[in-house]
């Protein structure tokens, strides 16, 4: 699939004290995920297990300028504020990547 024509500009910034997402919230369910996705030289989509320490979150700001991402796919996003989250480099580790 072509993904011509998807842009995102955007700038965005940290507000606020560092957190951790509390598990059952929409935080916890949004940013803790522990696979990691990527293709392979023959394209076919791959996953392995990641583990890390829970991410040091703030909450943040965006102004977005143009956003096209989903347009190639055929999704129109609604007219709200986004969820967005700031978070420094996270260290982690990762085991053998398996077709999906």
């Amino acid at each position: 699939m072509a993904y011509d024509g998807a842009c995102l500009k955007a700038i965005y910034k940290p507000v606020g004290e560092i957190f951790q997402a509390e598990p059952k919230t929409i935080d916890y369910w949004l940013i803790e995920r522990y696979a990691l996705y990527t293709k392979d030289k023959k394209d076919r989509l791959l996953i392995g297990n990641i583990h890390h320490r829970p991410w040091a979150l703030k909450k943040a700001t965006v102004r977005i300028d143009k956003n096209t991402m989903t347009r190639p796919l055929g999704i129109s996003l609604p007219d709200q504020e986004p969820v967005i989250h700031y978070s420094p480099e996270q260290s982690m580790v990762a085991w053998n990547f398996k077709p999906v």
